[in-house]
Protein backbone atom coordinates (compact mmCIF):
# COMPACT_ATOMS: atom_id res chain seq x y z
CA UNK A 1 0.00 0.00 0.00
CA UNK A 2 2.78 2.45 0.92
CA UNK A 3 4.61 1.68 -2.31
CA UNK A 4 1.47 2.20 -4.41
CA UNK A 5 0.78 5.55 -2.70
CA UNK A 6 4.33 6.73 -3.44
CA UNK A 7 3.93 5.67 -7.07
CA UNK A 8 0.47 7.17 -7.53
CA UNK A 9 1.69 10.60 -6.40
CA UNK A 10 4.98 10.22 -8.33
CA UNK A 11 7.09 10.60 -5.20
CA UNK A 12 9.84 8.11 -6.12
CA UNK A 13 13.13 9.51 -4.86
CA UNK A 14 11.40 12.40 -3.07
CA UNK A 15 10.17 10.62 0.07
CA UNK A 16 13.30 9.97 2.13
CA UNK A 17 11.75 8.60 5.33
CA UNK A 18 8.46 7.13 6.49
CA UNK A 19 7.28 7.31 10.11
CA UNK A 20 4.99 4.54 11.40
CA UNK A 21 4.08 3.08 14.76
CA UNK A 22 5.81 -0.01 16.20
CA UNK A 23 3.36 -2.51 14.71
CA UNK A 24 5.09 -5.74 13.70
CA UNK A 25 3.55 -5.61 10.21
CA UNK A 26 5.07 -2.18 9.52
CA UNK A 27 8.43 -3.13 11.00
CA UNK A 28 8.66 -6.35 8.96
CA UNK A 29 7.61 -4.68 5.69
CA UNK A 30 10.03 -1.81 6.14
CA UNK A 31 12.89 -4.13 7.04
CA UNK A 32 12.27 -6.36 4.02
CA UNK A 33 11.74 -3.69 1.37
CA UNK A 34 13.64 -0.71 2.74
CA UNK A 35 16.22 0.70 0.34
CA UNK A 36 18.98 3.21 0.80
CA UNK A 37 18.00 6.88 0.59
CA UNK A 38 19.54 6.99 -2.91
CA UNK A 39 17.14 4.24 -4.02
CA UNK A 40 20.14 2.14 -4.98
CA UNK A 41 18.64 -1.03 -3.56
CA UNK A 42 15.36 -2.24 -4.98
CA UNK A 43 13.56 -5.37 -3.96
CA UNK A 44 11.98 -7.23 -6.87
CA UNK A 45 9.13 -9.64 -6.66
CA UNK A 46 8.96 -11.64 -9.87
CA UNK A 47 6.36 -14.07 -11.16
CA UNK A 48 8.35 -16.70 -13.08
CA UNK A 49 7.37 -17.84 -16.56
CA UNK A 50 6.99 -21.38 -15.32
CA UNK A 51 6.87 -23.07 -11.95
CA UNK A 52 8.40 -26.51 -11.76
CA UNK A 53 5.99 -27.54 -9.05
CA UNK A 54 3.00 -26.81 -11.29
CA UNK A 55 4.29 -28.61 -14.42
CA UNK A 56 4.14 -32.30 -15.21
CA UNK A 57 6.15 -33.47 -18.17
CA UNK A 58 5.18 -36.66 -19.92
CA UNK A 59 7.25 -38.18 -22.69
CA UNK A 60 5.63 -40.25 -25.37
CA UNK A 61 8.07 -42.12 -27.51
CA UNK A 62 7.38 -42.40 -31.24
CA UNK A 63 10.07 -43.44 -33.72
CA UNK A 64 12.65 -43.01 -30.90
CA UNK A 65 11.79 -39.31 -30.63
CA UNK A 66 10.52 -37.80 -27.33
CA UNK A 67 7.78 -35.22 -27.41
CA UNK A 68 7.24 -33.29 -24.13
CA UNK A 69 3.68 -32.66 -23.06
CA UNK A 70 3.05 -29.97 -20.45
CA UNK A 71 -0.03 -30.05 -18.25
CA UNK A 72 -0.89 -26.83 -16.39
CA UNK A 73 -3.76 -26.00 -14.09
CA UNK A 74 -6.59 -23.83 -15.39
CA UNK A 75 -5.98 -21.36 -12.55
CA UNK A 76 -2.39 -20.73 -13.73
CA UNK A 77 -3.53 -20.30 -17.32
CA UNK A 78 -6.16 -17.71 -16.40
CA UNK A 79 -3.80 -15.89 -14.04
CA UNK A 80 -0.67 -15.73 -16.21
CA UNK A 81 -2.10 -15.47 -19.74
CA UNK A 82 -4.01 -12.60 -21.28
CA UNK A 83 -7.14 -13.01 -23.39
CA UNK A 84 -5.06 -13.57 -26.54
CA UNK A 85 -3.11 -16.41 -24.98
CA UNK A 86 0.17 -14.51 -24.65
CA UNK A 87 2.18 -15.14 -21.50
CA UNK A 88 2.53 -12.13 -19.22
CA UNK A 89 5.62 -11.45 -17.14
CA UNK A 90 4.70 -9.60 -13.93
CA UNK A 91 7.56 -7.82 -12.21
CA UNK A 92 6.86 -5.54 -9.27
CA UNK A 93 9.63 -3.24 -8.10
CA UNK A 94 8.97 -2.50 -4.47
CA UNK A 95 10.88 0.34 -2.85
CA UNK A 96 10.20 1.78 0.57
CA UNK A 97 12.08 4.73 2.09
CA UNK A 98 14.09 4.56 5.31
CA UNK A 99 11.89 3.67 8.27
CA UNK A 100 11.56 5.74 11.45
CA UNK A 101 9.44 4.48 14.34
CA UNK A 102 7.03 7.00 15.86
CA UNK A 103 8.72 8.52 18.92
CA UNK A 104 5.40 9.22 20.67
CA UNK A 105 4.21 5.63 20.24
CA UNK A 106 7.59 4.30 21.39
CA UNK A 107 7.46 6.50 24.49
CA UNK A 108 3.90 5.31 25.18
CA UNK A 109 5.09 1.70 25.02
CA UNK A 110 7.82 2.59 27.51
CA UNK A 111 5.22 4.06 29.87
CA UNK A 112 2.97 1.00 29.66
CA UNK A 113 4.51 -2.31 28.60
CA UNK A 114 8.09 -1.65 29.74
CA UNK A 115 7.17 -0.23 33.14
CA UNK A 116 4.79 -3.13 33.78
CA UNK A 117 7.60 -5.57 32.98
CA UNK A 118 10.00 -3.70 35.26
CA UNK A 119 7.53 -3.71 38.15
CA UNK A 120 6.91 -7.44 37.75
CA UNK A 121 10.55 -8.46 37.33
CA UNK A 122 12.94 -9.15 40.21
CA UNK A 123 15.76 -8.38 37.79
CA UNK A 124 15.08 -4.68 38.38
CA UNK A 125 13.04 -4.45 41.60
CA UNK A 126 13.21 -6.55 44.76
CA UNK A 127 10.19 -8.56 45.78
CA UNK A 128 9.66 -6.40 48.89
CA UNK A 129 9.43 -3.18 46.86
CA UNK A 130 7.13 -4.92 44.39
CA UNK A 131 4.87 -5.94 47.25
CA UNK A 132 4.83 -2.43 48.77
CA UNK A 133 4.11 -0.80 45.41
CA UNK A 134 1.26 -3.18 44.57
CA UNK A 135 -0.27 -2.56 48.02
CA UNK A 136 -0.14 1.23 47.65
CA UNK A 137 -1.35 1.17 44.05
CA UNK A 138 -4.20 -1.19 44.93
CA UNK A 139 -5.37 1.09 47.74
CA UNK A 140 -5.29 4.17 45.50
CA UNK A 141 -7.18 2.39 42.74
CA UNK A 142 -9.76 1.16 45.22
CA UNK A 143 -10.36 4.70 46.49
CA UNK A 144 -10.90 6.06 42.98
CA UNK A 145 -13.26 3.24 42.01
CA UNK A 146 -15.23 3.29 45.25
CA UNK A 147 -15.69 7.07 45.07
CA UNK A 148 -17.66 6.69 41.84
CA UNK A 149 -19.18 3.24 42.39
CA UNK A 150 -22.69 4.66 42.88
CA UNK A 151 -24.61 7.92 42.98
CA UNK A 152 -24.56 7.83 46.76
CA UNK A 153 -20.79 7.33 46.82
CA UNK A 154 -20.29 10.18 44.35
CA UNK A 155 -22.41 12.55 46.45
CA UNK A 156 -20.54 11.48 49.57
CA UNK A 157 -17.19 12.06 47.87
CA UNK A 158 -18.11 15.56 46.73
CA UNK A 159 -19.48 16.46 50.15
CA UNK A 160 -16.32 15.23 51.89
CA UNK A 161 -13.44 16.44 49.69
CA UNK A 162 -15.26 19.06 47.62
CA UNK A 163 -14.92 17.36 44.24
CA UNK A 164 -15.36 14.13 42.30
CA UNK A 165 -12.47 11.72 41.81
CA UNK A 166 -11.68 10.68 38.23
CA UNK A 167 -11.44 6.98 37.44
CA UNK A 168 -8.46 5.64 35.42
CA UNK A 169 -9.04 4.45 31.86
CA UNK A 170 -7.18 1.21 31.14
CA UNK A 171 -6.49 2.08 27.50
CA UNK A 172 -4.82 5.42 28.31
CA UNK A 173 -1.90 5.27 30.74
CA UNK A 174 -1.90 9.07 31.10
CA UNK A 175 -5.27 8.85 32.82
CA UNK A 176 -3.75 6.73 35.61
CA UNK A 177 -0.99 9.28 36.11
CA UNK A 178 -3.48 12.19 36.13
CA UNK A 179 -5.82 10.39 38.56
CA UNK A 180 -3.01 9.62 40.99
CA UNK A 181 -1.74 13.19 40.80
CA UNK A 182 -5.21 14.54 41.65
CA UNK A 183 -5.66 12.00 44.45
CA UNK A 184 -2.34 12.86 46.10
CA UNK A 185 -3.08 16.60 45.97
CA UNK A 186 -6.15 16.16 48.16
CA UNK A 187 -5.76 17.04 51.82
CA UNK A 188 -4.68 13.88 53.65
CA UNK A 189 -7.17 14.30 56.51
CA UNK A 190 -10.10 14.80 54.14
CA UNK A 191 -9.05 11.77 52.08
CA UNK A 192 -8.83 9.63 55.23
CA UNK A 193 -12.31 10.81 56.24
CA UNK A 194 -13.59 9.76 52.82
CA UNK A 195 -12.02 6.31 53.15
CA UNK A 196 -13.64 5.90 56.58
CA UNK A 197 -17.08 6.81 55.22
CA UNK A 198 -16.63 4.49 52.22
CA UNK A 199 -15.42 1.68 54.51
CA UNK A 200 -12.19 1.13 52.57
CA UNK A 201 -8.50 1.04 53.66
CA UNK A 202 -6.69 4.37 54.03
CA UNK A 203 -3.34 5.29 52.54
CA UNK A 204 -0.58 5.19 55.16
CA UNK A 205 2.66 7.21 55.11
CA UNK A 206 4.57 4.51 53.22
CA UNK A 207 1.84 4.36 50.58
CA UNK A 208 2.04 8.12 50.11
CA UNK A 209 5.82 8.00 49.76
CA UNK A 210 5.71 5.28 47.11
CA UNK A 211 2.89 6.88 45.11
CA UNK A 212 4.52 10.34 45.23
CA UNK A 213 7.78 8.88 43.92
CA UNK A 214 5.90 7.04 41.17
CA UNK A 215 4.14 10.24 40.09
CA UNK A 216 7.43 12.17 40.10
CA UNK A 217 9.06 9.48 37.91
CA UNK A 218 6.18 9.47 35.43
CA UNK A 219 5.82 13.27 35.28
CA UNK A 220 8.60 14.00 32.72
CA UNK A 221 7.46 11.09 30.56
CA UNK A 222 3.88 12.42 30.61
CA UNK A 223 4.94 15.99 29.79
CA UNK A 224 7.12 15.12 26.82
CA UNK A 225 4.77 12.44 25.53
CA UNK A 226 2.03 15.08 25.32
CA UNK A 227 4.49 17.28 23.42
CA UNK A 228 5.52 14.58 20.94
CA UNK A 229 1.97 13.44 20.19
CA UNK A 230 0.72 16.96 19.59
CA UNK A 231 -1.11 17.69 16.35
CA UNK A 232 0.31 21.20 15.94
CA UNK A 233 3.79 22.64 16.48
CA UNK A 234 5.34 19.19 16.72
CA UNK A 235 8.49 18.59 14.68
CA UNK A 236 11.19 15.95 14.30
CA UNK A 237 13.64 18.33 15.94
CA UNK A 238 11.72 17.93 19.22
CA UNK A 239 12.51 14.23 19.59
CA UNK A 240 16.15 14.27 20.72
CA UNK A 241 15.79 17.19 23.17
CA UNK A 242 12.69 15.55 24.67
CA UNK A 243 14.39 12.19 25.21
CA UNK A 244 17.53 13.81 26.62
CA UNK A 245 15.41 15.98 28.93
CA UNK A 246 13.57 12.91 30.24
CA UNK A 247 16.89 11.18 30.94
CA UNK A 248 18.33 14.25 32.66
CA UNK A 249 15.32 14.75 34.92
CA UNK A 250 15.13 11.07 35.86
CA UNK A 251 18.84 10.86 36.66
CA UNK A 252 18.64 13.94 38.90
CA UNK A 253 15.88 12.50 41.12
CA UNK A 254 16.60 11.44 44.70
CA UNK A 255 14.36 8.48 45.47
CA UNK A 256 14.11 6.39 48.63
CA UNK A 257 11.84 3.58 47.43
CA UNK A 258 11.54 3.51 43.64
CA UNK A 259 15.13 4.13 42.60
CA UNK A 260 15.25 0.69 40.91
CA UNK A 261 12.13 1.59 38.88
CA UNK A 262 13.83 4.78 37.68
CA UNK A 263 16.99 2.83 36.73
CA UNK A 264 14.95 0.25 34.83
CA UNK A 265 13.14 2.99 32.91
CA UNK A 266 16.46 4.57 31.93
CA UNK A 267 17.68 1.20 30.64
CA UNK A 268 14.51 0.61 28.63
CA UNK A 269 14.64 4.18 27.31
CA UNK A 270 18.10 3.55 25.87
CA UNK A 271 17.04 0.18 24.47
CA UNK A 272 14.03 1.57 22.65
CA UNK A 273 15.41 4.83 21.34
CA UNK A 274 19.09 4.11 20.77
CA UNK A 275 18.44 0.69 19.22
CA UNK A 276 15.18 1.19 17.35
CA UNK A 277 14.88 4.93 16.72
CA UNK A 278 18.66 5.32 16.22
CA UNK A 279 20.05 8.56 17.62
CA UNK A 280 22.68 8.84 14.88
CA UNK A 281 20.01 8.77 12.18
CA UNK A 282 17.99 11.48 13.93
CA UNK A 283 21.05 13.65 14.47
CA UNK A 284 21.90 13.33 10.76
CA UNK A 285 18.36 14.32 9.75
CA UNK A 286 18.24 17.30 12.09
CA UNK A 287 21.65 18.69 11.14
CA UNK A 288 21.58 18.19 7.39
CA UNK A 289 17.93 19.03 6.83
CA UNK A 290 17.84 22.09 9.14
CA UNK A 291 14.95 20.64 11.14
Amino acid sequence: MLHSVIQSFQLEGKVKHIVTDNGSNFVKAMKEYMSSPSMANTAEVTVDDQSEDDLIEMKISEDDEATPITISSLFDILENFDVYGEKQQATINIWLPVHLRCAAHTLALLATCDIEKILNSTEYISSSIQRDFKKAFSKATNIMKSASASTKASDLTEATIGRQLPKPCTTRWNSTFDCLRILLNINKKLLNDLCTKLLIPQLDDEDYEILLEYVSIMKPISIYLDLLQGETNCFLGFVLPSIMKIKTELEAMELNKLGPLRDGILTKLDDRFVTNICFNKLVHLIIFNNI
